[in-house]
């Protein structure tokens, strides 16, 4: 697996689950790709550190429970400012 140590603007730079069932999410993802899953302490809100091979690929939340939607993936992209995108 390659390392990227820099993102150029514009392209993906980070991927997040926000997970409805984590357990089951977790489960599926570690198998499906050899994915290890780390649950944090609770001053990261639980939050999910996903790992391959001793490497960050990914995180995964829980969903908002007062929100009706399923699981989803969010793809965030790299800015080199953020002020300038969003205009």
């Amino acid at each position: 697996m390659s390392i990227v140590e820099n993102y150029a603007a514009g392209t993906p730079s980070w991927v997040e689950l926000a997970a409805a069932d984590r357990p089951t999410a977790i489960k599926f993802y570690e198998s499906l790709f050899g994915w290890d899953c780390r649950i944090g302490p609770d001053e990261l809100m639980n939050y999910t550190v996903v790992f391959k091979d001793d490497e960050v690929v990914a995180g995964m939340g829980l969903k908002p429970d007062d929100m009706d939607m399923p699981s989803v993936w969010t793809t965030y992209f790299a800015s080199d400012d953020v002020d300038e995108t969003t205009k």
